[in-house]
């Protein structure tokens, strides 16, 4: 670490400072395998809130106090850093990250300047360009103003006419929403007569948007729809790629002073997130958050149990797992942004007068989604 006079260290070898006394106390004979002297180091101590150094044994500072005190501590094989002055601090916890891999394929901008609110046909024309450079069958996605979705024609029979042969992907910036081709539903198994899946729907021909339909599909995929195939699309990756990002996300932190995450897990499946947890052994502490994915027949809380079971790993909020990650509580979606319309208001939308948004699982679901939650003893996680 090589820090300059004005960064502020981040320690990741320390989830908090615990138990900080005023002066230096050794709480064993071994020496500490790191001193940080000479700084201004936060206890969180409201006795003493301020010290000059402290000594760090494994993962557990052992003594915080004066130079002169925790100097004497160390031993032959202990690290020692200078402050210099700076400033030392308890990690950050950043408590809401979606820990993944971006989607597979390639990512094109919508022109070489792209402006805030690209229209459906300077996408097109960008997408046009990409085709034309890509080789066939290669995934093309690009972020999209959520606005969009309100353009009938910005639906899969236009990137069709761009793109007959490529996966297109074009993803709203809210989170919610995503329109496809046809070559990417066929990628991603979706029919024309697939069913709505429980908390999402797929947009169909002669529904007035975003309401629900029988016609063909438009390509356009709402809520949980939309997260299923993301999920679906990003768990096919090699673990090879998705380890890689984990660990850059991880040092990423690291670099920012975040220690721990807590990680809304809807990116990769169940059986994904576990494995790729273990092989990453990431250098700083997760709590997985599990996001089920749906199906026509319901929720998919067991999936989350099931690759648990199957990992020797226990949903317990105390247990840690071998990659220093924690599993606690569930998380579920209940509606989507005002700018697709699909959250529920108390009163109509002013620009529709009979549509006041909608809630993604009827009152009885959500009923059972608090009960479950009681019942094994975790926090209910309800995104409204």
């Amino acid at each position: 670490m090589r820090p300059s006079n004005r960064v502020t260290f981040a320690l990741a070898a320390v989830v908090a400072l615990v138990a900080c006394r005023a002066g230096a106390q050794q709480r064993s004979h071994a020496a500490p395998d790191l001193v940080l002297v000479g700084g201004r180091v936060f206890t969180a101590d409201a006795r003493r809130p301020w010290a000059e150094a402290l000594a760090i044994r494994r993962d557990r500072v052992v003594a915080v106090g004066t130079t002169s005190a925790v100097t004497a501590l160390a031993g032959p094989a202990t690290r020692r850093i200078a402050l210099g002055g700076r400033v030392v601090i308890p990690g950050f916890d950043d408590a809401h990250v979606h820990l993944g891999a971006p989607l597979p394929g390639v990512a094109f901008q919508t022109g070489a300047d792209p402006v805030p609110d690209p229209p459906l046909a300077q996408v097109l024309d960008s997408l046009s360009a990409v085709v034309h450079r890509t080789p066939a069958g290669t995934w093309l996605r690009t972020n999209i103003d959520a606005a969009m979705l309100d353009d009938p024609s910005a639906r899969r029979a236009a990137l069709d006419a761009v793109a007959p042969a490529h996966p297109v992907w074009l993803a709203a910036n809210t989170g919610h929403g995503v329109i496809l081709n046809s070559a990417a539903l066929h990628a991603l198994g979706i029919r024309d007569d697939a069913a709505d899946p429980a908390g999402g729907f797929y947009e169909r021909e002669g529904a007035p948007y975003p309401g629900r339909g029988q016609g063909r599909l438009t390509g356009l995929l709402h809520e949980y729809a939309g997260w299923n195939a993301a999920q679906r699309l990003r768990s096919r990756q090699p673990d090879s790629v998705l380890v890689a990002a984990f660990r850059r996300h991880a040092h990423q932190a690291l670099r920012s002073g975040i220690t721990s995450i807590q990680d809304m897990a809807d990116e990769l499946d169940p059986a994904t997130t576990l494995r790729v947890l273990r092989l990453a052994r990431l250098p700083i502490r997760v709590r997985v958050v599990p996001m089920p994915g749906t199906g026509a027949a319901g929720r998919h809380g067991d999936e989350w149990r099931v690759a648990m079971r199957d990992s020797a790993w226990r949903a317990s909020a105390s247990e840690r797992l071998p990659t220093g990650a924690q599993i606690a509580a569930t998380k579920w979606i209940l509606d989507g942004t005002g700018i697709e319309r699909l959250s529920l208001l108390r009163a109509p939308y002013a620009d529709r007068p009979a549509w006041a948004g909608q809630v993604n699982f009827p009152a009885d679901t959500l009923r059972a989604l608090l009960e479950e939650a009681l019942v094994a003893g975790e926090q209910p996680i309800l995104h409204a």
